[in-house]
């Protein structure tokens, strides 16, 4: 009966399945949220809430699974399953989502298997900060052993780490090329770490069922978190050193960090060879799927030839010198960027990771634009972005002529 009235008072509203409840200037609450899904509602909507539990930050991935509740004493709570953060960017720290913060929440209402939750893919619309900060741990800086992971874990800590542990228990599916395993300090703990769906060496599939065995020793990077009551590393880690039973190590070399400028093919072949970190890459933009003006990044392609078969994406990356975009023909196909950042294997895609910025960018050299701009005027911009009649000499400014734009100081 009461689903019946709730459902006359939504169509009284004007509101049907196919419409968004709440907007960003005056979301909905949790307790609205859960009443109009009780009522059978699964769509679009926008809520606010204060985060009572983070389940994990996964910086590998860039997302979040958390819940919400309109008050931290309430029973009831909201899921918001692997969300991303403001403006929809990837999370970078743990530190980036703290229970006791009020956010505010859009995405896809939906009922999964009686668990009511925002569905993959949401992102938060603001973000205010819990007014006191709970004291959890720093990101560990060197390899750490169970016991150490354990305690991070019960202080909150929801990260990325590094830890060696012994294999207790093991299962290795061929079907996704991933295992899951116990590791403790001594076999005879009670207290284990479970590591999740991890992969192989080096982030690669499991390819046999005896790659890794019980009594052998591995170190592991991955994502530490607390499923339910269950402490582990998350879905995604990968072993960076193996030592069997019988004491054979196995330990995939690692490139160093490259200098200097290097081709699209050279940063390929590093990142097939295990390397994460950071790089300058100079290429040819073979294709653009995104250039925001709202966000100022853009999502675009190298390849050393356009003729070449494969390339390398920069998601999300910065105009020249970290400058946001402000116009969708600031570069092109064909156009060369020289590109600085961090090159990292996202779930098998080798890309810049968001953030990167372009060093330096040519225009295509056959294009009409590029001739055009030779004769087009020259405007002068200051850093504020306001235009500029009479340059100073000594001072830097933004200069643009036709579609080319680069920075330097009047000399």
């Amino acid at each position: 009966m009461k689903k019946f009235l709730l459902s006359l008072a939504v169509i009284a509203c004007g509101l049907s399945a196919s419409a968004q409840y709440g907007t960003v200037e005056a979301p909905i609450s949790v307790a609205d949220a859960l009443e109009f899904m009780n009522a059978g509602y699964e769509g679009e909507a926008v809520v606010k809430g204060i985060v009572s539990k983070v389940s994990e930050v996964n910086t590998s991935y860039g997302n979040a699974t958390y819940f919400i509740k309109d008050s931290l004493e309430d029973e009831e709570s909201l899921e918001v399953y692997r969300g991303y953060g403001l403006n929809g960017d990837k999370f970078t720290a743990s530190s980036e989502l703290l229970e006791g913060a009020i956010v505010v929440v859009s995405g896809k209402l939906q009922n999964y298997n009686g668990t009511f939750e925002f569905a993959q893919g949401n992102k938060l619309e603001s973000y205010v900060a819990p007014e006191v900060t709970p004291d959890v741990p720093d990101a560990p800086q060197d390899v750490i052993n169970v016991a150490e992971a354990l305690e991070l874990i019960s202080q909150n800590y929801r990260g990325e780490a590094t830890v060696k542990g012994i294999i207790s228990e093991v299962s290795i599916s061929l079907d996704y090329g991933n295992a899951t395993y116990t590791i403790k300090d001594n076999l005879e703990d009670e207290e284990g770490l479970v590591v999740y769906r991890g992969y192989s060496l080096d982030g690669e599939k499991f390819t046999t069922e005896d790659e890794i065995e019980v009594g052998g020793t591995v170190v592991v990077l991955g994502t530490l978190t607390l499923y339910g009551s269950t402490p582990e590393v998350n879905t995604g880690s990968k072993i960076l050193e193996y030592t069997a039973p019988n004491g054979e190590n196995v330990k995939p070399e690692v490139p160093e960090a490259p200098e200097g400028v290097i081709t699209v093919a050279e940063a390929l072949q590093l990142l097939s060879d295990g390397y994460e970190g950071e790089a300058t890459v100079e290429g040819i933009i073979s294709s653009i799927q995104e250039i925001s003006t709202s966000y100022g990044n853009a999502t675009y392609f190298i390849k050393d030839s356009l003729e070449d078969e494969v390339s390398l994406e920069i998601y999300r990356g910065y105009y020249i010198d970290g400058e946001k975009f402000t116009s969708e023909d600031q570069i092109e196909v064909g156009g060369t960027v020289i590109v600085t950042g961090k090159l990292v294997n996202y779930n098998g895609t080798f890309e810049f990771t968001t953030g990167s910025r372009i060093v330096e960018y040519s225009a295509p050299s056959n294009s009409i634009d590029s001739i055009v701009n030779g004769n087009a005027p020259v405007e002068y911009y200051n850093l504020q972005g306001v235009r500029v009649n009479n340059p100073a000499q000594g001072a830097l400014y933004i200069i643009r002529q036709g579609k080319k734009t680069t920075k330097a100081i009047i000399r």
